[in-house]
């Protein structure tokens, strides 16, 4: 199993700069789809900057970048005081911003318009994010270095969905001059119980898989991951669930998921790249598990790497000892 040290996501804090956060803000409250256009254009030569960083850093090791997966309205969202200033600050109508935030306000935003179904219903943010990717890349490549970027698209739900995004970003790549000269990859994060149960189809159009351990668990296993924990304290304690789902892998329901998605997809393609992220990337227990089952990488926050490497090799050893 190997460690990745090179995971990046395109979440909010990535866009949190004051001079991204306002264009960013601006192309959501945009009137138009040309209007959102003109303002990411602008974005992207902020944008690559950040990627160009990264690709030096990772120069000659894959760097997996997650597109955008915060809901839109978390960047205008706030009380009316704080719409008020940003209407002041934007020189844009009170009354749009509210309309705007009011459009993209949702119930339950685990499931509603993030991931890739943004860049479905807007094409033009991942075309962004793609851009300044494959700019950053280029010029990385100019000053002597080797960037390896390994585009991840997250809430995937089906192959056909996985396909549609996909051709956009190889669009950008062409558009750029970047399809022939660097060498990235587009994989899929599997999130959705939907997904591991075709990983087959995804994976004729995927380059590489990872598991997103959180969401996965809590669509699989019913669990709100931010307010059941007085549920999951009460079923552990009372042996309905061994470990709390979220700190250790759930191996009868969620592993299950993630054994037939390894399966499937390797019926496809046998050389697929399996990986897992989240919290349970650097608990013992589920890195022993996915090690068991074929999962080639993990990824994890910088401070669990030393847990997450000796979790990872005492795996090797008992199943290198099962085995002989």
């Amino acid at each position: 199993m190997v460690l990745k040290e090179s995971d990046c996501a395109v979440q909010k804090k990535m866009l949190m700069g004051p001079t991204k956060l306002e264009k960013i803000q601006r192309a959501i409250l945009a009137d138009s789809k040309e209007e959102r256009k003109r303002i990411l254009e602008e974005l992207v030569h902020l944008h690559k900057e950040d990627f160009k960083t990264l690709f030096k850093i990772m120069s000659g090791k894959k760097c997996i970048i997650r597109i955008l997966d915060s809901p839109l309205n978390t960047f205008v969202s706030g009380d009316k005081a704080y719409q008020l200033k940003l209407s002041e600050k934007l020189e844009i109508p009170m009354e749009s911003i509210e309309k705007q935030h009011a459009s993209l306000s949702q119930y339950n935003p685990t499931l509603g318009l993030r991931g890739s179904r943004l860049d479905v219903i807007y094409p033009e943010y991942v075309q962004f994010e793609a851009k300044s990717i494959f700019i950053a890349a280029l010029e990385a490549v100019e000053e002597g270095f080797i960037p390896l970027p390994c585009i991840q698209l997250p809430m995937i739900s089906s192959a056909k969905e996985f396909a549609l995004v996909k051709k956009t970003i190889t669009e950008v790549a062409e558009e750029t001059g970047a399809l022939d000269k660097i060498k990235y990859q587009i994989g899929a994060l599997i999130e959705i119980p939907r997904a591991a149960l075709t990983a087959d189809e995804i994976a004729k159009e995927a380059d590489f898989l990872q598991f997103g351990l959180g969401d996965l668990t809590q669509m699989t296993c019913g669990f709100s991951s931010v307010d059941s924990q007085l549920v999951i304290d009460k079923y552990v304690k009372d042996g309905i669930y061994s470990k709390d789902p979220f700190k250790s892998l759930d191996v009868e329901g969620v592993g299950a998921l993630m054994k037939t998605a390894i399966e499937l997809a390797r019926m496809e393609n046998k050389n697929m790249i399996f990986g897992i992220c989240g919290d349970h990337s650097y608990d013992p227990a589920s890195i022993y598990f996915s090690q068991s089952i074929g999962v080639n990488e993990l990824s994890c926050p910088a401070i669990k790497i030393p847990v997450a490497k000796i979790a990872a090799a005492q795996a090797a050893i008992k199943l290198s000892l099962i085995h002989i």
